[in-house]
């Protein structure tokens, strides 16, 4: 789990980071932001293969220290070039530094400034239970109606739970 593909999710959907400008700094962004330890390769030219949707249609600006891919600058990407995605391998030393062992991920639809944290809580271990949304600071339960398989397998991977 700390090593592929580095894909983000917004506005509903998965996107593949294009490796145009993709550099160490982003990839240890990453790293950090899925408590992988740190970045030890910037893989681009689709390594880990294409990804399955459309290509993210911003390039990260990482300073290299941000705690969050969202917290990077970013600009409009012309084109991505042949191959595609961007990859990260990071050291694989997992951290957990938040309480209540939920490690909650950040999904900020660009260019709002809205942000949207998910979590499992109420379950064994950080990987189980039910599913909540941050909206504006507020933390509410997802309806089990309309969820899919897809949906429970795309929070389990951004949660970094398999």
């Amino acid at each position: 789990r700390c090593a592929g593909r580095v894909e983000v999710y917004s506005g509903g959907t998965w996107s593949t980071v294009c490796q145009e400008g993709w550099e160490l700094r982003d990839a240890a962004v990453v790293c950090r932001e899925l408590g992988c330890g740190t970045a030890l390769e910037a893989p681009s030219w689709a390594r880990f293969g294409p990804g399955t949707g459309p290509l993210w249609p911003y390039i990260p600006d990482c300073s290299g220290s941000e705690e969050s891919l969202w917290e990077c600058g970013r600009w409009e990407r012309r084109e991505c070039g042949r191959g595609g995605g961007a990859g990260a391998v990071c050291s694989g030393q997992v951290q957990r530094s938040s309480p209540g062992g939920c490690r909650p991920c950040r999904d900020r639809p660009a260019p709002l400034a809205e942000q949207l944290s998910v979590r499992l809580a109420g379950g064994r271990g950080r990987c189980r239970g039910f599913l909540e949304v941050s909206h504006n600071g507020t933390w509410g339960r997802v309806c089990a109606d309309g969820s899919s398989p897809g949906t429970a397998a795309a929070v389990c991977r951004q949660l970094g739970c398999g």
